[in-house]
């Protein structure tokens, strides 16, 4: 048995002796100082370590919600820089088919405006000169077609006002 006092500054044993009957053996001591001090230093550092280890789950379960939240706001910029770089994407391309679909319907004077020196804009400049060289095709065949339904009309006019016959020379006279 260990008994210490209630300053713990002594401790006892009492231990029964086997060889002899009924005789126990009474020891008593005093503690050193500094063992009593080293006692007390640990007995402190288990309680902050009891303390910090019930602190612990608390600890983990902020560090976790901080990451969660960390993740989410990097999910969420991730999401705005995708959409926001799908819009500069998309924007060239929708003003392209928007033009194309108002020159099928024949609006030859549409034409895009090409921003910058990127692959947009030199595949905008590249729309604007075919329309442009279809307009002026267009033009030049509308001119052409005015000028043959005009001789077409003097022609007719010509052979209604003639009753026998027409002949018909090249410049050389040959008939």
């Amino acid at each position: 048995v260990l008994m210490t006092g209630s300053g713990h500054d002594r401790i006892r044993a009492l231990v029964k002796l086997d060889r002899f009957l009924d005789s126990y053996l009474y020891v008593g001591r005093l503690v050193d100082a500094a063992v009593l001090a080293h006692t007390q230093t640990a007995e402190s550092a288990v309680k902050e370590y009891d303390s910090i280890q019930g602190r612990r789950m608390q600890l983990q379960i902020s560090i976790t919600a901080m990451f969660m939240a960390v993740t989410l706001l990097l999910l969420l910029g991730a999401i705005w820089f995708g959409l926001s770089f799908s819009r500069q994407l998309m924007n060239p391309i929708s003003a392209l088919i928007i033009t194309t679909e108002r020159v099928r319907r024949g609006d030859m004077a549409a034409r895009i405006e090409a921003p910058g020196e990127d692959e947009f804009g030199m595949l905008g400049d590249a729309f604007n000169r075919m329309t442009d060289q279809i307009q002026s095709q267009q033009e030049a065949l509308l001119r052409a077609n005015s000028l043959l339904d005009e001789r077409r009309r003097f022609t007719e006019a010509v052979l209604e006002g003639a009753s026998s016959g027409v002949l018909g020379v090249d410049e050389e006279g040959k008939i």
